[in-house]
């Protein structure tokens, strides 16, 4: 009875800390904010790229991802689809997730932080 008791345990143990979410689980999806002030944007992230589609304006934006660790990447604006926007162009930005609670990460880089919501994969 006892080895049973153990085998139990154990898988237990393994199976409740594999459903717990990574930096990784999010390095590819389809996401959304969780800020009012930014619900216009979906957001669709490969491994390399993330092309951030904007309902409203009918406005895309497109940057190239470099991971710099599992948590940490950084974001360079490649292409933008609007003619006012093209001064975005070459910017970069260092973004870090900072919190992962079920599909939804918190992500800071230097001048601010939000939340967003994985979708889909």
């Amino acid at each position: 009875m006892k080895p049973t008791l153990i085998i139990l345990i154990s898988l237990a143990t393994i199976l409740i800390s594999a459903q717990e979410k990574q930096c990784s689980d999010f390095k590819t999806g389809k996401f959304k904010y969780s800020d009012i002030s930014w619900s216009e944007i979906t957001s669709v992230r490969t491994d390399s790229t993330q092309t951030d589609y904007y309902s409203e304006s009918n406005m895309e934006l497109v940057s190239k991802i470099t991971w710099l660790s599992d948590c940490k990447y950084k974001m360079e604006y490649t292409k933008v689809s609007e003619e006012w926007f093209k001064h975005k162009i070459g910017e970069t930005m260092i973004i870090e997730i900072v919190e992962i609670n079920d599909n939804k990460i918190s992500c800071r880089n230097e001048s601010y932080e939000i939340e967003m919501i994985k979708i889909s994969n």
